[in-house]
């Protein structure tokens, strides 16, 4: 892994931060100009990444210097991640290589993944996969040095490697989620990104602290954010939070390590996944088991497993 100075995508992956955290870069976001190397506008999932053309050139022509303790913490919680994938039976065709690059943007009040192919694309980095880590826009402190953001964003690139789940409305909501949900899964409490925000960004097992919703009925439907992904998160959140509860945190991964891996698609919204997560149980513990029934508990608590009951 290295570091060297990135742009931070403004379409495509969403990154961490919530909307009402986030604050604008420096100069306006305009599509850059085409270069006859390698254009510096992007497409993430097939979607078009916008970036600032004067960070692209610079990037491309005064690359930073690499090193330090940003460096050294964010590729420690990288390495972390990919263990923890490796536990779960994650390979290296799934994503869990390291084939990745850790690249610093303080001007950046967020933090995001990319993919190699887009990479390549806009002629940044080494045409490997890139992790952008900016600063918290609530302190001004590296997110490097928070394990649940770069977790997080690690966890985009196993979900983006197995499912290529689309980063807005339901499926962007779920995306969120499932990277929630396995940075989750490395920690001991349900806070995400507590120690680059004071409070932290998101509360899995009480979403409703943040103002997201908790249960269907609360669905936030709006056109900002992509269509409400860092709000929406909150309903199946609150779900794996309960199933983490009831079940511990490495049982809960493994459900929906197997859900993603046998049962879900790239279409795959919170019903979806809702159904995938009671096969995947059923699958691994049984159709009598008491994990199964955690599981359906815990859609039934956010008002999801009424609906797949309906639908049947």
């Amino acid at each position: 892994m290295q570091v060297t100075a990135a742009f931070a995508p403004r379409n495509g992956n969403p990154g961490i931060v919530p909307p009402h955290l986030t604050t604008p870069l420096p100069e306006p976001v305009v599509a850059a100009p085409a270069a006859p190397s390698a254009p510096p506008v992007s497409t993430f999932s097939g979607r078009v990444v916008l970036v600032p053309a004067r960070l692209v050139r610079e990037m491309r022509e005064r690359p930073a210097a690499r090193g330090g303790s940003e460096q050294a913490a964010a590729e420690q919680a990288v390495r972390g991640a990919q263990e923890f994938f490796r536990g779960l039976g994650v390979s290296d065709r799934h994503g869990n290589d390291n084939e990745i690059d850790v690249m610093i943007e303080p001007r950046f009040s967020n933090a995001g993944f990319i993919a190699g192919d887009d990479a390549r694309k806009m002629g940044v980095g080494n045409g490997r996969d890139l992790m952008i880590v900016g600063n918290s826009p609530a302190t001004g402190e590296s997110f490097a040095f928070d394990k649940d953001v770069v977790r997080h964003e690690y966890s985009h690139r196993i979900v983006d490697s197995m499912l290529d789940l689309g980063h807005e409305g339901e499926q962007g909501a779920m995306h969120e989620s499932l990277a929630d949900t396995f940075a989750a899964a490395m920690d001991d409490d349900w806070t995400i990104g507590e120690a680059s925000t004071p409070g932290g960004m998101r509360d899995m097992l009480n979403p409703e602290r943040f103002g997201d919703p908790g249960h269907v009925r609360e669905f936030v439907r709006t056109s900002k954010d992509k269509g409400g992904v860092h709000s929406n998160n909150g309903i199946p959140n609150k779900a794996a939070a309960l199933i983490g509860e009831q079940l511990g945190r490495p049982a809960m991964a493994q459900i929906y390590i197997d859900a993603m891996a046998n049962h879900m698609t790239s279409r795959s919204g919170i019903v979806d996944t809702a159904k995938a997560t009671l096969l995947a149980a059923a699958d691994r513990f049984g159709k009598s088991s008491q994990e199964l029934g955690a599981v359906q508990q815990a859609w039934d608590a956010v008002g999801v497993l009424d609906i797949l009951k309906r639908k049947r």
